[in-house]
């Protein structure tokens, strides 16, 4: 399925809007090792592991800033801005591939 690109930078700047900025809590704060994540256009929804000690997602090698942590993963780049939450990810292909934007926080333990 192909999702305009229009739909995703409107979902970008909708998601955004919503998110916490300035100098308030981080959506991901330093120290979390797992947090949850959910696509609003489809409804998928999924878990990372985050270790920051050896700077990997999921295993993967990551770079882990104050304000983002990045990694790539099956052709494709991720990017998580820690303020509002927001997972980006961007996938090239022959057709000139496409990004999506998703929201995660902080896992709770039930």
């Amino acid at each position: 399925m192909r999702i305009p690109v229009a739909r995703c930078v409107l979902a970008a700047v909708a998601l955004a809007g919503c998110g916490q900025h300035g100098s308030g809590p981080l959506a991901i704060p330093p120290g979390v090792a797992r947090i949850d994540c959910f696509n609003p256009v489809s409804g998928y929804a999924w878990s990372l592991r985050l270790d920051s000690r050896s700077r990997r997602v999921d295993g993967l090698p990551a770079v882990f800033e104050a304000g983002s942590i990045t990694w790539r993963a099956d052709g494709g780049g991720y990017g998580l801005d820690r303020a509002t939450g927001i997972l980006t990810i961007t996938r090239a292909s022959s057709t000139g591939g496409y990004s999506a934007v998703d929201r995660c926080r902080a896992h709770s333990s039930p």
